[in-house]
């Protein structure tokens, strides 16, 4: 027998926009500085249980016409802070968030993060899948 569930209109549009905004390849978003950057898709895309930064919280992502050093972002309830992909270093903290254990945990496991299997491509490191995201997508 099947269940019916209430939900108010206003869940419903929130649920709905979330789907819709999933499959939205590629969005532009300017920067403060008024430079356009054409997002692409996550780098953890579907990454979920046991994982360091699993997709239903986190998104890891390179941005197509970013600048140079190579690197990603990782964001996470306000917080967008670019690491290089080599060194996994901190280069940039692009928005601050509220909650310090956001940024505390990413800086402790971007590392970690970076050394582990891929989840799309289980081969390589997602140091080696985030390279070559990143040369594909700047020509390198």
């Amino acid at each position: 027998m099947a269940k019916t569930v209430k939900i108010s209109e206003r869940e419903l549009n929130r649920i709905i926009q979330e789907e819709i905004n999933d499959f939205k390849e590629p969005i532009l978003t300017e920067r403060s500085d008024g430079t356009l950057l054409v997002e692409m898709a996550r780098i953890n895309k579907n990454e979920i249980g046991d994982c360091i930064f699993p997709y239903n919280k986190w998104e890891v992502k390179i941005w197509s016409n970013d600048h140079n050093p190579p690197h990603f972002h990782i964001i996470c309830n306000q917080w967008n802070v670019s690491f290089d992909i080599q060194s996994g270093k901190l280069m940039e903290i692009e928005k601050r968030g509220t909650e310090n254990n956001i940024f505390n945990y990413m800086v402790a496991n971007v590392e970690k993060w970076l050394s582990s299997p891929c989840h799309a491509q289980p081969k390589l490191t997602n140091r080696e899948n985030a390279t070559l995201i990143w040369e594909q997508l700047h020509d390198n």
